[in-house]
């Protein structure tokens, strides 16, 4: 049977569609909230991946305990992420457990946010940026970040920083999470074996009484920095070789050009082999951003310090390959 595109928007704003395939062997559903890093004020940076962690930690009548045990009992795969525009909130499942895990979601999406989750939670996040301050590539990703979009939000840290994190209140993370997740600014997305009108039917029940909040989003494009950037951490000298990363502009970029500026990373993609064979760098990857109101393609190559800032200018990805000279 052919697959079919489904659209319905609730009486309060909430969103429901659904791409229908009725021979899928499963199906999955999620909660995507149009919030991430580019929507936090610069003192509350990290608010956002924050609350993604704070929803699993309970609602007034589900504990911890009881959410994680539903997703189990229902054999669900399910996560969460948080990014510079989006939250989500997922799971996949067998078709026949579909309404227990858009139940089990939409009920999460109603947090306690409770002092006491929000302290214990706080540590995690500490941890959590400790960890990636670990990772060379990561931390070069993210200054590059701050540096390319001179201050715009689309340059704030996804996880926040030390400083923010420790200073960050309950209450100013309640008022965000009125006023951002709200259901004008909430999507339920499904996929598979679905049985969209029952779907429906159950999200009104279940989400027909959030509210409306009214958020919005500067769409402009951002001013961006054309300088160049160097980040040098000589303590960590020994653990990562070198590494360079460029983040070109585009104004637009049609669907072909589009895979073709992602030629991922690893052995196997193009720019890889470029990069290695002409002996320029061990590792190298590039990728497409798309971000409201301006999109990027990303290079990576990690090589030996000195050539990988000279050499990431000479590659070429996202016009039809990755050529090196």
């Amino acid at each position: 049977m052919a697959i079919t595109f489904e659209r319905r928007t609730l009486d309060n704003g909430l969103t429901i569609v659904a791409e229908v395939d009725p021979d899928a062997h499963s199906s999955a559903a999620g909660f995507f909230v149009r919030t991430g890093a580019r929507d936090e004020p610069a003192d509350l940076m990290g608010v956002s991946h924050f609350l993604e962690h704070m929803m699993f930690k309970g609602t007034e009548d589900l504990s911890t305990e009881d959410i994680n045990r539903g997703f189990d009992a229902m054999g669900a795969r399910n996560n969460a992420f948080t990014s510079h525009e989006m939250t989500v909130f997922y799971a996949q499942v067998l078709p026949d457990r579909l309404g227990d895990a858009v139940s089990l979601l939409g009920r999460m999406m109603r947090p306690a946010l409770r002092e006491t989750d929000f302290e214990s939670e706080r540590q995690v996040i500490l941890e959590e940026i400790a960890m990636y301050a670990d990772m060379p590539r990561w931390v070069l990703y993210e200054s590059l970040g701050e540096h390319h979009y001179s201050g715009h939000p689309l340059g704030f840290r996804v996880l926040g920083t030390p400083d923010t994190i420790r200073a960050m209140h309950r209450d100013a993370m309640r008022t965000y999470f009125d006023h951002r997740y709200a259901s004008d600014s909430t999507t339920l997305a499904l996929a598979g074996r679905v049985d969209f009108s029952a779907v429906c039917a159950q999200a009104e029940d279940l989400c027909g009484s959030w509210t409306r909040g009214g958020a919005t989003r500067d769409s402009s494009r951002p001013a961006t920095s054309t300088g160049g950037f160097a980040l040098k951490d000589d303590s960590r000298a020994g653990v990562h070789d070198g590494g360079a990363m460029a983040l070109v502009q585009r104004a637009a970029i049609d669907t072909r050009r589009r895979s073709r500026a992602d030629t991922g990373g690893g052995d196997n993609s193009r720019l890889y082999w470029g990069a290695d064979r002409a002996g320029i760098a061990g590792e190298a990857q590039a990728g497409y951003e798309a971000h409201d109101g301006i999109e990027v393609t990303r290079r990576y190559v990690s090589a030996i310090p000195g050539r990988a800032d000279a050499r990431i200018q000479r590659g070429r990805a996202g016009d039809g390959g990755s050529r090196y000279r």
